[in-house]
């Protein structure tokens, strides 16, 4: 793509994605970002003059809330959380999958499903959460602003919390416990 925007004589921007964390001050996290994206600002775009850039960090979609699972949420009233974990279920049709997000097993934490939760980090960590929605209006700011505006990294964040903090949400929301496990070791 940065090859492309060099070759357009209209395109003079790129905006490549980087959602994983603070890359300013933890370049190298997440780990399995270290070859290809970590690699590709490190090694291409630091060098590039032609193209101006900004690597867009959104932390997680905070759609992926409801990715694939089988829970509607649009058909839940807010403050579902007063039913048991007995009958919690009752009124959602599991069997509908609701959500465009496609499952990112084993790196998305969080379950619907079997109502599990994977312990990223001590879980107290600040972590940020954007809708896809508001992170397209941020990127449509970003192409309006004036040329030779953009920092190296631009950050959005429509929620920062803890993966503990979201956890209690989703279970006050769905009026379950989630089962918190430790992720596999490597």
């Amino acid at each position: 793509m940065l090859a492309a925007s060099r070759a357009s004589k209209s395109c003079r921007r790129f905006v490549p994605s980087d959602y994983g964390g603070d890359i300013d001050r933890f370049p190298g996290l997440p780990r399995f970002y270290e070859p290809t994206h970590r690699a590709f600002r490190e090694n291409i775009l630091r060098h590039e003059t032609e193209i101006e850039w900004t690597a867009a960090n959104h932390g997680w979609f905070m759609d992926y809330f409801v990715q694939g699972s089988k829970v509607d949420p649009t058909t839940l009233p807010y403050g579902f959380s007063g039913r048991s974990p007995a009958t919690a279920g009752q009124d959602i049709d599991f069997s509908i999958p609701r959500s465009y997000m496609k499952p990112l097993p084993g790196i998305w934490p969080l379950d619907l499903d079997s109502f599990t939760a994977t312990r990223l980090g001590t879980g107290n960590e600040a972590i940020g959460w954007t809708s896809a929605r508001d992170v397209a209006r941020a990127l449509v700011r970003l192409v309006q602003a004036p040329a030779g505006s953009w920092e190296k990294h631009t950050y959005v964040a429509g929620e920062i919390g803890t993966w503990y903090q979201a956890i209690s949400k989703v279970e006050k929301f769905l009026g379950r416990k989630f089962v918190v496990v430790d992720p596999p070791s490597e």
